[in-house]
């Protein structure tokens, strides 16, 4: 039988991010949605581990506090989440942070593969989030930004309201943050921007060590696009070999690099580092999502 007319293995559709069709390489993910594809399916992977793992403790009650999906559940009930918006009252921390407002706002999650969802419309909710600025405040924030006389005007209204919204979140009495380290600070009127920025780096190495994120950490954006197509590749083995039970040598000849569809493996010892990478980053993910998927419940009714 002609090899192109074989039917895609199982789980195959979903998880080979740029498959083969008609003998030709197709991308299946724009370059923009990589990111939003990646923490749409590491939650879905953390799902189904849970899934199974509920299956075989026999538990079947809700549990917000320990399973990713329940927390969802509960949080999207409290502030009334029932289909994709670019709006959410209080702008909660879960709001804020990508992956969680990915988890929260997707209807389709967990049990839609995200190559499911219609690829026009996928790319819909990811402009409504990374819209870029008008000319009018594109050129406000550039002259802004070259004049030398900047500290002593106010910053343009698009620039202002972002740095209103970062301001807030260093507020003690922010509600929708979570717990908090809250340290008094005296900011010197003698030094300038940079030897403050220094000053608070030092202040936060030693007061809060462990602050960050470390599944998300990279040098810059070329880097941080390759370390996500790293994650899609590792995810893309690991379901394979763990739970489609795919042999190594079929992996290995599936896993294509999304740009030029060049083979990511070469050797099957190769696939031992993806699967140790998605083992390493499931657990940070979880508790990358769990800390972030706050608050509750929104403060006023919705």
């Amino acid at each position: 039988m002609d090899k192109r007319t074989k039917t895609p293995p199982p789980l195959l559709e979903e998880w080979a991010w740029y498959p083969l069709k008609e003998w030709q390489w197709e991308p299946q993910l724009a370059k923009i949605e990589l990111e939003t594809c990646r923490d749409y399916s590491f939650g879905r992977l953390i799902v189904h581990l849970e899934r199974n793992h509920k299956q075989l403790l026999g538990i079947t009650r809700s549990d917000g506090n320990t399973w990713l999906e329940d927390c969802v559940i509960v949080r999207r009930r409290a502030w009334r989440i029932q289909e994709f918006t670019n709006e959410v009252q209080e702008n909660p921390i879960w709001f804020t942070y990508p992956p969680t407002r990915t988890l929260m706002l997707y209807p389709e999650w967990p049990n839609v593969p995200y190559l499911k969802i219609d690829p026009a419309e996928r790319l819909r909710r990811i402009e409504t989030f990374s819209s870029a600025l008008s000319k009018e405040d594109q050129r406000a924030e550039r002259e802004y930004s070259l004049d030398p006389r900047k500290p002593d005007r106010p910053a343009p209204p698009s620039m202002a309201k972002r740095q209103t919204e970062l301001e807030y979140l260093l507020n003690p009495q922010n509600p929708s943050t979570g717990e908090k380290t809250i340290i008094e600070i005296g900011i010197p009127k003698n030094l300038s921007h940079e030897q403050v920025m220094k000053a608070f780096e030092a202040l936060l190495k030693t007061h809060c060590p462990g602050q960050g994120k470390p599944y998300r950490k990279s040098p810059g954006r070329g880097s941080e696009r390759a370390k996500i197509i790293d994650d899609l590749n590792a995810l893309g083995v690991y379901w394979l070999c763990k739970i489609a039970k795919r042999q190594r040598m079929d992996v290995m000849t599936l896993i294509r690099h999304p740009i030029s569809g060049a083979q990511v493996y070469s050797q099957e010892k190769k696939l031992d580092n993806p699967l140790r990478r998605i083992q390493k980053l499931m657990p940070e993910f979880w508790l990358d999502a769990m800390g972030n998927l706050v608050p509750l419940e929104p403060l006023s009714p919705v």
